[in-house]
């Protein structure tokens, strides 16, 4: 089963069907916006701890021994007395080692778990993670082990102190110094190939910003757990019983005071500062709350228990969930307030509005609130009248950075990130707060369509930037006609009551335009993706508005192309529409179920689905919203086999050269290094939802669902108290429409549920 297991002392050693795997290449684990990560590494045989992420100065780790009457195993470690460690898949927050010892019946145990609670408290956040050791007994006899850990090695000793009361552990003051420059220089941004990235030149921020502090480790456990302290070693002596598991408990937590953000010129600390004092404090709080917050992970990970089975699934979501932890902030400013934001991977954007675009869907399902804060603040940095790409980038959040404005998409995106955020929350407070400038962007977008056609040809450049420039840049893409007739679809129910009629009309008269555009496109079996219908005779076939380089304020040569034949991207801007349940009836016909299948069929490679048929360069999280968008139109797609091509790109990627440390983590493009460490991956966690057609929708307090057909378990996050640990589940035991049982059914009390039956169209 996939959600995470948990226990001191387990008898009749469970079947638990967890993925096992032989790689020995690093995983991570992290921590919402705290920026501790753990990169557990088989093959360095430590346990490496990252006090503030990727990119950011980094100190040694630690390693766990577990020692019995017949011999002994280090973990996690390649070069073991018996080589025989393994990967465990253990959900999505948590690694576990195993590790087979010749002749003993014996498995050395070692897991690492990142409890994970989408609650509004200070545990969401908290720099503490739980490590576990000991061992699993097949024999016949109680078997003795001895479990020590060594923290901070390589580390001279007169850095570490020791600690022993109610709390025993170990700790080390960590210096730090770092500032922009060298930030940006750890990731690739500024060495991206001129060519690949369409001719536009990286610029570092203007802005110099230095950081230099100090922070506390701190590894330690409970005296009542049993542990104790042998020099600088943590240690704890008990007895497995015959064909048991048992394990002991320890917590590793990470603080630091000082300011590693400047947010608007002012410095910001991390949000934890508030709740905790110190690691110590935070550590010992969290092992005495620790069967609480693990009763949490757990609810957490049975969310996604269906999909156990599906091995790919499990590590994908696992990959991809933690690495958009490891990009995640959570800030204090000195006036109290909150800023969270989201890095773009090694781009180190802030809150690239395209990106959230894609992770926007775990925020809907689970923590609407960081969503919500991210578009309080995007109207800050808004650029000539239109919405940002980002809100800076590396330590340094005050304007956007990215050269290229994405006037339509990115104005576009706004719109539906605040339908989902008020579908979610039943909150329009803050689009009433923003009513002006939310009138202001669907205007801009209105007038974007000058040749009035219903696709726009100003400011279409994209966030496809290494897609071919028909995709990335041209004028009149049925892409952005679509994501913009759905923007102001949505800009209309945010608005409700307080449109005026002469903007009802203009956005009635974009979609009729639009609709016949669309109709007089369709071509055998498929769209285009440009409109090249509207140029008269003599003109080229198509003229590209290539990107302008920012730095030198000049232009380069127009590009004369024509549009691709097959693409899948045409249908992602519904995708807000579809999950809420507010599809627009009247693009129904616009036949984009069977483009979507043929496009699939026709861009198909190893590793998922290309930008357009004849490419070769993927984008995973593009066809994870393809996915989506496809399950919820009724397409037949072999989901399995997609999730098996993306991990198989995961796998690549790990297997590429570390230069530059591109390649790490969630990669999501087999030939850009560039969209490595990404946190776009995370769309995947809403596939069972989106399996299940399910839309729902606090503002029209409706849930729909499609039915299984057959015996099924759908948990509905959406509706979950995380305090107490319970959530709504329409359960399934045959194949009648309506579910036999909903477990928590109190939960979903003045929600309007639907179920339906749901056909499917061909891929063939």
């Amino acid at each position: 089963m996939l959600f995470f297991f948990v226990v001191m002392l387990t008898c009749g050693i469970p079947d638990t069907g967890l993925s096992v795997s032989k790689e020995t290449h690093p995983w991570l684990l992290a921590r919402l916006g705290s920026r501790f990560t753990i990169v557990p590494d088989i093959e360095t045989g430590t346990i490496r701890i990252l006090p503030l992420g990727s990119f950011l100065p980094e100190t040694a780790g630690i390693s766990c021994d577990i020692s019995f009457n017949n011999g002994s195993v280090s973990l996690p470690s390649s070069c073991s007395t018996s080589g025989n460690t393994r990967v465990s898949g253990m959900g999505l927050t948590g690694i576990e080692f195993h590790e087979k010892v010749p002749d003993v019946s014996v498995d050395g145990i070692l897991r690492i778990t990142s409890l994970f609670t989408p609650e509004r408290s200070k545990w969401r956040t908290a720099p503490v993670m739980l490590i576990q050791a000991g061992a699993r007994n097949y024999g016949s006899d109680p078997l003795e082990i001895v479990v020590r850990f060594h923290p901070f090695q390589h580390e001279k000793k007169e850095s570490i102190t020791t600690e022993q009361s109610d709390f025993i552990c170990l700790r080390k003051r960590w210096a730090f110094a770092f500032d922009q420059r060298s930030i940006l220089k750890g990731s690739p941004a500024d060495h991206v190939n001129a060519s690949v990235r369409a001719g536009f030149r990286f610029r570092s921020p203007e802005t110099e910003f230095a950081v230099k502090g100090k922070a506390d480790l701190v590894v330690g456990g409970l005296p009542a757990d049993g542990w104790h302290l042998r020099g600088s070693v943590l240690e704890n002596r008990f007895t497995v019983p015959p064909g048991c598991e048992s394990l002991r408990d320890l917590a590793i937590s990470v603080y630091t005071t000082q300011n590693i953000l400047l947010i608007d010129g002012s410095p910001a600390a991390f949000a934890y500062t508030r709740d905790f004092r110190g690691a110590k404090e935070a550590a010992r709080e969290f092992l005495i709350n620790r069967d609480r917050l693990i009763k949490q992970d757990n609810a957490f990970n049975t969310c996604f228990e269906a999909w156990s089975e599906t091995s790919d699934y499990q590590n994908l979501a696992t990959l991809a969930f933690q690495t958009f932890l490891a990009n995640t902030w959570l800030m204090v400013l000195p006036d109290g307030s909150m800023r969270y934001s989201e890095w773009e991977g090694y781009p180190q954007y802030h809150a690239t509005m395209d990106v959230v675009f894609n992770t926007s869907l775990f925020h809907f399902m689970l923590t609407p609130d960081l969503l919500g804060n991210m578009l309080a603040n995007w109207p800050k940095y808004m650029q000539n009248g239109h919405m940002p790409h980002d809100m800076g980038k590396g330590l340094i959040i005050g304007k956007s950075s990215y050269p290229a404005p994405m006037t339509v998409e990115e104005d576009a995106n706004f719109i539906l990130l605040h339908y989902l955020f008020a579908a979610a929350t039943g909150d329009m407070s803050l689009a009433a707060s923003q009513s002006q400038l939310l009138d202001k962007i669907a205007e801009s977008l209105l007038n974007a369509d000058t040749d009035a056609d219903g696709l726009p040809d100003k400011g279409t450049i994209t966030t496809f930037d290494d897609a071919p420039q028909y995709i990335s840049t041209a004028e009149n893409q049925i892409y952005l006609g679509i994501k913009t007739v759905s923007a102001l679809s949505a800009y209309l129910r945010l608005r409700t009551g307080d449109v005026t009629e002469s903007t009802q009309e203009g956005i009635q008269e974009y979609k009729c335009k639009l609709l016949t555009t669309m109709k007089k496109l369709w071509e055998k079996d498929h769209y285009p993706v440009i409109n090249m219908s509207i140029l008269s005779a003599g003109q080229p076939k198509y003229v590209l508005h290539p990107f302008v380089d920012a730095d030198e304020e000049t232009e380069q040569k127009p590009v004369e192309t024509t549009s691709a034949e097959y693409s899948n991207y045409l249908a992602h801007g519904m995708v807000p529409l579809l999950v809420t349940g507010q599809y627009e009836k009247d693009l129904s016909g616009l036949k984009l179920d069977e483009h979507l299948a043929i496009a699939h069929r026709m861009t198909t490679t190893e590793y998922g689905d290309a930008h357009a048929e004849g490419q070769r360069n993927v984008w995973v999280s593009q066809n994870m919203w393809r996915d989506i968008a496809g399950m919820y139109m009724g397409v037949d797609i072999d989901t399995a086999d997609m999730l098996a091509k993306y991990w198989h790109l995961q796998m690549l990627c790990r297997r590429k050269p570390q230069s530059n440390e591109q390649w790490q983590f969630y990669c999501d493009s087999p030939v850009n290094g560039f969209l490595s460490f990404y946190s776009r991956g995370v769309p995947v966690l809403f596939y069972p939802w989106a399996m299940r057609g399910v839309t729902f929708n606090r503002l029209t307090s409706n849930i729909n669902v499609r039915s299984p057909g057959k015996p099924f378990r759908l948990p509905m996050p959406f509706l979950a108290d995380w305090k107490e640990s319970l959530m709504p589940v329409l359960v399934w035991s045959g194949s009648r429409n309506d579910p036999d049982h909903i477990e928590n059914a109190d939960l979903l009390e003045n929600f309007a549920l639907g179920v339906q039956s749901f056909d499917t169209v061909d891929l063939h």
